[in-house]
């Protein structure tokens, strides 16, 4: 099992730009709100206070949109 701090790294080296900026929504199973931020480049998300369950994590950039799946258990 993982334990300690839960973190997201973006590494999407071919679609994130480090010297952009980009608007991150993560959604709950339910679609509500969890977390709205800006992110620069690589940059960590703190998942250590959220429930274990499924989350959507979208990523804009003008009219480029990244969408990814996460499991926290």
């Amino acid at each position: 099992s993982l334990r300690g701090p839960f973190f997201i790294l973006m590494i999407y080296n071919t679609t994130l730009n480090n010297n952009n900026i980009y608007h991150a929504k993560m959604y709950n199973s339910l679609g509500k709100v969890v977390l709205s931020n800006h992110l620069k480049g690589k940059q960590k998300i703190d998942l250590s206070d959220f429930s274990t369950g499924v989350y959507y994590l979208v990523l804009h950039k003008g009219s480029k949109q990244i969408r990814k799946k996460i499991v926290k258990y």
